[in-house]
């Protein structure tokens, strides 16, 4: 990950996660509250796992790959592994 990029998302983290627990606290529709709170459990690695295998090369898709968004939710919580 470029240093730039890493130093921004370290910035912004900790407003992430607190805008994350506003909604989840705050927010006026039921539906915003659990996406804050199925959110907030993702950040912390509680959720249900699957994994999925492929034998064939699939077209790039946009957005992070599941290792990237791994490896950026480890930055955010500061777990080192």
């Amino acid at each position: 990950m470029l240093p730039q990029v890493s130093s921004l998302l370290e910035d912004a983290a900790p407003r992430a996660v607190k805008k994350l627990l506003d909604l989840l606290d705050n927010a006026h529709r039921d539906e915003t509250q659990l996406k804050a709170a199925v959110e907030l459990l993702k950040l912390s690695g509680i959720e249900k796992s699957t994994q999925v295998q492929t034998t064939e090369r699939s077209a790039p898709t946009k957005g992070l790959t599941p290792e990237a968004a791994d490896a950026i939710r480890r930055q955010i919580l500061g777990i080192e592994t």
